[in-house]
């Protein structure tokens, strides 16, 4: 369960320094969405996606690390879970034309001022940057632990990336893909070429054929009736996160493509 309104990180995590399972994401073209939409109706619509994304999360034993402006960063205590979480948030973004890139990494991590830091922190933040559409990708040790534990009923399947990941050189990046999320995000790649009047024709991911040989087996419709003020009053919207200003930090750069 998401504890993040009644207990600090530190409180849930059991310690300050811990392997965690880490997911960020981050909305495609979320500039270019605002400026069409403009700021009133954008700011609705990002709040209905992160209330998506904390009652989704509400049903993991995760905590909600922070939330700023486009990105969404979650701690898991698995890595199951966290893909999990990716595959559902992936399919349904609380908005139809909302398309989102999530990294998602683990590794030993130190929990300081409510809040993770450490080099596996970044790196995640770094698989995440690197997804060029709607997508998931994970490291190696996300891609092994999820395989073993759903074996060959796994949902997905993992095709090896050709990106490399700065200052993460020899790093192995798997992309998730299965023919739901295929149709899931040519979905939502269709109205978001709507809204701004260019369908995109460019294969999301470059994951044309999902039938490749080089993989690996593994496997809140936005509510009108919701004003700008009972939308900011709910504790599912926070774009600062639990701490506020204090929750903005470097490392945490989301990209805008």
């Amino acid at each position: 369960m998401n504890n993040e309104f009644n207990n600090t990180l530190e409180t849930w995590a059991g310690a300050k320094r811990l392997n965690l399972a880490l997911v960020f994401t981050d909305i495609v073209a979320s500039t270019s969405i605002g400026q069409k939409r403009g700021d009133n109706q954008w700011v609705q619509e990002l709040a209905l996606h992160f209330r998506r994304g904390r009652e989704l999360a509400s049903t993991y034993d995760c905590y909600v690390v922070k939330v700023i402006g486009d990105a969404f960063f979650v701690a898991f205590r698995n890595s199951t879970d966290a893909v999990d979480f990716a595959i559902e948030f992936s399919k349904d973004t609380g908005v139809d034309f909302i398309g989102i890139r999530i990294g998602i990494h683990s590794g030993q991590v130190q929990i300081m001022e409510n809040d993770i830091y450490g080099l596996n922190v970044n790196k995640t933040a770094r698989i995440q940057s690197s997804i060029e559409k709607e997508g998931i990708s994970v490291s190696d040790s996300i891609k092994e632990d999820f395989i073993k534990n759903y074996g060959s009923s796994a949902p997905l399947k993992f095709i090896l990336s050709n990106v490399e990941i700065k200052n993460f050189r020899n790093s192995k990046i798997w992309k998730a893909i299965s023919q739901e999320l295929k149709r899931s995000h040519l979905k939502t790649n269709k109205k978001r070429g709507e809204i701004l009047g260019n369908i995109e024709k460019k294969p999301i991911n470059s994951q044309s054929n999902y039938n490749t040989q080089n993989t690996t087996q593994s496997s809140l419709a936005p509510n009108p009736q919701l004003s700008p003020e009972s939308i900011f009053k709910s504790k599912l919207f926070n774009p600062l996160g639990t701490n506020g200003l204090a929750n903005i930090v470097p490392h945490l750069k989301p990209s805008d493509k």
